[in-house]
């Protein structure tokens, strides 16, 4: 293409073929080829390296495509928590009339699920407004065995859960909706990953100290999956 039309402009990706270890780098080329009065063949060649434009145009990108997922959240997120308002509300009143104690305990799952998902929706909104969640001091124990009262009823056959949260008083500084969010997703995975065969899914909660001396808590997810 140089040859024939004298000119030649693009961009490459570019490795020092001597120094395989350095990163990529990007080049902007432009070549000129031209003959010189005794016929021979010569090619001027400018470089410029265009690695920060490059990056900069996709952080640019990057955020495009955030602000288009904050929009479609939001938009989701209102009709998500439009649909949970008469489920709470509804789920309640059977709660403060029911007789039965077993569907009492049915409905106050339902009305515990409920509550969650709008705490949903306010994480998919404040992740919509690109904002910070607020940390406070959570009780471990108690959003643990949250989660595990919904995971129990979506386990595979088959698959017992095990756990010992202890001490129960125990606090750190998390944000309730990630840490629940947290324990389904582990959970959820090792329900996958024992699906057909059975198996036990464990949880163990346990004081412990960093190597400056802190005093943490440790969480132990373990099941008899494979993978």
């Amino acid at each position: 293409e140089l040859l024939a039309a004298g000119t030649w402009r693009g961009t490459r990706a570019v490795r020092c073929p001597e120094r395989p270890a350095d990163p990529i780098w990007h080049a902007d080329l432009a070549l000129k080829s031209f003959r010189s009065t005794d016929y021979r063949r010569f090619t001027i060649a400018i470089v410029r390296d265009i690695s920060h434009e490059i990056e900069l145009e996709a952080k640019l990108q990057h955020a495009q495509q955030r602000e288009t997922i904050g929009t479609l959240t939001t938009g989701i997120a209102h009709d998500f928590g439009n649909l949970l308002t008469p489920i709470l509300a509804l789920s309640k009143e059977a709660h403060a009339s029911c007789a039965s104690p077993e569907l009492a305990k049915t409905l106050g799952e339902i009305t515990s699920a409920a509550e969650r998902g709008r705490q949903l929706v306010r994480s998919l909104m404040t992740f919509s407004r690109g904002t910070d969640r607020s940390s406070r001091k959570t009780h471990v124990a108690q959003v643990i065995e949250e989660a595990l009262s919904l995971l129990r009823s979506a386990m595979p056959p088959g698959v017992t859960i095990e756990h010992d949260l202890t001490p129960r008083d125990a606090q750190v500084k998390a944000e309730p909706m990630q840490l629940h969010q947290i324990m389904m997703n582990l959970g959820t995975n090792a329900g996958h990953a024992m699906r057909g065969r059975g198996g036990v899914l464990r949880v163990i909660m346990e004081l412990c100290r960093d190597e400056a001396g802190a005093q943490k808590v440790r969480l132990v997810v373990t099941d008899t999956g494979c993978g």
